[in-house]
């Protein structure tokens, strides 16, 4: 099964990237994700506020946790147009 490796969120955390190591080769990849609030009505029905929607899923594969990381990066500043601080 594939695994979350990390996720970096934007500063108004209404976005995530998340990094994903693929079991089957061992390769990462990341996906885009933003925070859909629920309204009123089905708030109460679900018992839930909202929901992480994938946004974009790129089909970039990496060889690295550090190269998935930088890229996805990258892309959660252009979905997010927020400045996304450095992450190790």
């Amino acid at each position: 099964m594939d695994g979350i490796i990390r996720e970096v969120y934007s500063p108004s955390r209404n976005y995530k990237a998340v990094i994903i190591k693929r079991e089957k080769d061992g390769l990462y990849e990341s996906k885009i994700y933003m925070w859909f609030t629920h309204d009123q009505d089905i708030r109460k029905m679900l018992d839930e506020e909202g929901y992480w929607g994938i946004v974009s899923h790129y089909k970039s594969l990496f060889d690295t946790e550090t190269n998935a990381l930088k890229v996805a990066i990258e892309d959660l500043h252009s979905t997010s147009c927020e400045k996304i601080p450095n992450y190790e």
